[in-house]
């Protein structure tokens, strides 16, 4: 477990593999996933898998609330060190795939790097749970990405693509290079902006 030491400061974090786990470190990338957000005074933010809670310090400085789902125990102790101090941060230390969304307040926006070995099921969850969400701007494996926002008849088009775009409007946002995370992902990434149709 992560605990500070001496003098305060608190130990990295190792990514673990099983968890899939590629940490974002670049602001630049933050910033501009912030301002796609387009937050509003009041509204509420939930995050997966918040990870070292880069984007999570800038979304608790733009949001009222924000409700951060993480599975890791040791991100969890890390993430209470260096945010619990903030009144409108919620950690959830839990599986967003099987997290009760009704627990958040409603409705709410989800802005998150979803870990891509279950981008997909987290996906159908979230279009699942329209009703409750406004928008979401996700950081998705390019493939996954191309895929949501696929026209009829190309070779990404499939059942996700069909889900997707009856229950939102996709659009890709920008790319994200392999070098804005530690360690670097072995696949390319891509930044996703989803109004949800309700």
């Amino acid at each position: 477990m992560t605990r500070p030491d001496r003098r305060g400061r608190v130990p990295a974090i190792r990514p673990r593999k099983a968890l899939g786990q590629h940490f974002l470190i670049d602001h630049n990338i933050v910033r501009k996933i912030v301002r796609l957000a387009e937050l509003q005074p009041g509204e509420t933010v939930l995050e997966i898998g918040p990870g070292r809670g880069i984007l999570t310090e800038a979304l608790v400085k733009a949001a009222s609330l924000v409700v951060a789902i993480e599975l890791d125990r040791d991100l969890c102790t890390h993430l209470r060190t260096t945010l619990g101090h903030h009144p409108n941060f919620n950690l959830v230390e839990g599986d967003a795939l099987t997290y009760d969304y009704a627990q958040a307040p409603s409705p709410f926006l989800v802005v998150a790097n979803l870990p891509y070995y279950i981008s997909t099921p987290l996906l159908f969850r979230l279009l699942g749970e329209r009703t409750r969400i406004i928008r979401m701007v996700l950081m998705l494996q390019t493939e996954v990405a191309r895929r949501l926002v696929a026209k009829p008849g190309t070779k990404d088009y499939g059942v996700l693509s069909i889900l997707t775009q009856y229950r939102a409007v996709p659009s890709l946002a920008f790319h994200v290079s392999p070098g804005c995370f530690r360690p670097k992902p072995a696949v390319s990434s891509t930044v996703v902006v989803l109004p949800v149709r309700n």
